[in-house]
């Protein structure tokens, strides 16, 4: 999950790559973006879409995800 919002970051233009490579290096704002995807899968257990919205120092990333798309995603998984 965490792949997929961050390829969707980087082909929309939310973030450019360098502050992409700074997330997932920091182990703090790594941590905090597995968290908001738990929270996430959380949401999406009793509704059919929730707002993901991460910031990590001067990074921000928003992202709407839904349901369908988070059983494609995770289908190999399951």
């Amino acid at each position: 999950m965490i792949d997929y919002l961050i390829q969707k970051a980087i082909e929309e233009d939310d973030l450019p790559k360098k502050d992409i490579e700074k997330i997932i290096k920091d182990p703090k704002h790594l941590r905090k973006f597995r968290n908001s995807v738990e929270q996430s899968k959380k949401e999406l257990t009793s509704g059919f879409q929730c707002q993901i919205d991460i910031t990590c120092g001067d990074l921000e990333l928003s992202n709407t995800l839904y349901r369908a798309t988070f059983e494609k995603v995770c289908e190999p998984l399951f």
